[in-house]
């Protein structure tokens, strides 16, 4: 049985559609940042990466989700 989890990562071709879909169901968004170089292509193993990366949480809930 899950009894938490910490995070998801959702890859999407829309990136404001899908912040807007989150936002319907109560999410909120607290940091947006583009993530590209060689360090993240190494990581993620993907080449020539370059995305924006969109942290999305639901205000007041303990733990963090």
């Amino acid at each position: 049985m899950i009894a938490r989890f910490d995070h998801v990562t959702v890859v999407v071709a829309d990136v404001l559609a899908t912040i807007c879909f989150f936002e319907l169901l109560g999410f909120a968004k607290e940091a947006s940042v583009t993530i590209a170089g060689e360090s993240f292509e190494e990581f993620l193993g993907v080449d020539a990466l370059e995305a924006t990366h969109v942290v999305l949480a639901v205000p007041g809930l303990t733990p963090r989700f």
